[in-house]
């Protein structure tokens, strides 16, 4: 669009870059399906077996991670405290698909990819939670006590998880009427991912992504038993197609956005961005030291290579 040499693709281009959807709307559109597939693929007696270091990295781990980038940035970025920190809490959390896909490639253990994609799951609810506490801080100039944020935090994700279980086993308690259909169960488990989002973040005001991820638990774990196993497969390879499109598409529509972004820049946003990718980095090694024994001897036998 801004280059001399022609003007044949401007029309093009200007549609491109003036894409008609909104952050919010990338939100209720695919983070429903990431989540929800994310979940159904998850083997949950497993997972219950390594509760205790996924919680860890989900929510320790998220925690430290703000706190040590916000402070880093703070001396930095000429902003308030609670500024820095709204933005440590956005990059707090990690995105495991290409790790994820790499131990698979390798042949890693199973437990090692199963402790990033449970911390996948939860990580979120953690990071948002901290973003929307922090966030009222800010436009209301009001900072809330301990106990006030203790109970904003365990609201939103007890909520959460129990709108997704009622919905999760609804889901499983209707199934048996579809007389084994296929598309039928196929066409529910589409609708059960935002149904749960759309009442928990619109109508409840708690963790939509606690919300999802729980009911995907809860059809992953059910689902073992109840569905046809055929239907089952057939649900879950759906299920894979849908998060891939949908992760896909999350970066085309990114790699859209983030070019307007450029315009400005300097070298010392190129510094901040350098200070929050290394504060990340620092987080993650403190919680890995101070932690990482514990979380490899829980298991027992199958120690986690914390290397």
């Amino acid at each position: 669009l801004r280059t001399d040499l022609t003007d044949a693709f401007n029309q093009i281009a200007e549609l491109i870059l003036d894409f008609p959807i909104s952050s919010t709307e990338v939100l209720y559109i695919f983070l429903p399906v990431l989540l929800f597939e994310a979940a159904l693929a998850i083997d949950v007696r497993r997972v219950i077996e390594d509760a205790a270091p996924i919680l860890l990295l989900a929510v320790i781990a998220v925690l430290v991670a703000t706190a040590v980038v916000g402070l880093a940035l703070w001396p930095l970025a000429g902003m308030p405290l609670v500024v820095c920190l709204l933005l440590a809490s956005i990059v707090a959390t990690t995105d495991p698909s290409a790790v994820v896909a790499i131990f698979r490639d390798l042949g890693a253990p199973g437990r090692l990819t199963r402790l990033i994609e449970g911390e996948s799951l939860l990580n979120d609810a953690t990071a948002i939670a901290i973003f929307t506490l922090l966030l009222r801080t800010l436009l209301l100039g009001h900072e809330p006590t301990l106990s006030e944020a203790v109970g904003i935090f365990l609201y939103s994700l007890l909520g959460g998880a129990l709108i997704g279980f009622v919905g999760g086993r609804a889901f499983m308690m209707v199934v048996p009427w579809l007389r084994d259909s296929r598309l039928a169960e196929m066409t529910l488990s589409l609708a059960l991912p935002y149904v749960v989002y759309i009442l928990s973040e619109r109508y409840f005001g708690v963790s939509g992504v606690i919300a999802v991820v729980t009911a995907g638990l809860v059809v992953s774990a059910l689902g073992r038993y109840r569905l046809d196993p055929d239907n089952r497969q057939f649900m879950e390879d759906v299920w894979a197609q849908l998060g891939f499109w949908a992760s896909s598409l999350v970066f085309v529509l990114a790699s859209i956005l983030v070019p307007r972004l450029m315009f400005g820049v300097g070298l010392f946003d190129f510094l901040l961005i350098g200070v929050v990718a290394l504060g990340a980095l620092v987080a993650r090694a403190i919680v890995y030291v101070t932690h990482g024994s514990g979380v490899a001897a829980y298991s027992g036998p199958n120690p986690l290579p914390i290397a």
